[in-house]
């Protein structure tokens, strides 16, 4: 029978183990694998096959004990709306102390051609 490269993701189906383990556990061994895409010769495939079965790829999945999750601090960050936004002072128009003139009108001035023959 002949054998012929398969890529990791289609192992990792074959094995019932997610891509991403596969890829660590190929990387841990030496394997030259850049992504879930990436060939396996059928020597590395029988190697990766036997360490699956060996036991050596059944890493836990859940985090370490040790993990200890950062949470952010908190920050109040009120949104403003019009009955918590801070007042304006009103303000007073300047009294007026007397009426403003009307600028004064220009008489019309006649075009020169219509000047000249006048």
């Amino acid at each position: 029978m002949l054998k012929e490269k398969v890529r990791v993701y289609e192992l990792a189906r074959e094995l019932d183990l997610p891509s991403k383990d596969l890829l660590d556990l190929c990387r841990q061994h030496g394997m030259d694998v850049k992504n879930q895409l990436s060939n396996l010769d059928p020597d590395q495939r029988d190697q990766v096959v036997k360490l699956v079965k060996a036991g050596a790829g059944s890493a836990p999945s859940s985090p370490p004990t040790s993990f200890k999750p950062v949470i952010p601090p908190t920050i109040d960050r009120r949104i403003q709306n019009l009955d918590t936004r801070p007042k304006r002072p009103t303000e007073t128009p300047a009294p007026a102390s007397r009426p403003a003139e009307p600028a004064p009108v220009a008489e019309p001035v006649a075009p020169p051609h219509v000047r000249d023959k006048v």
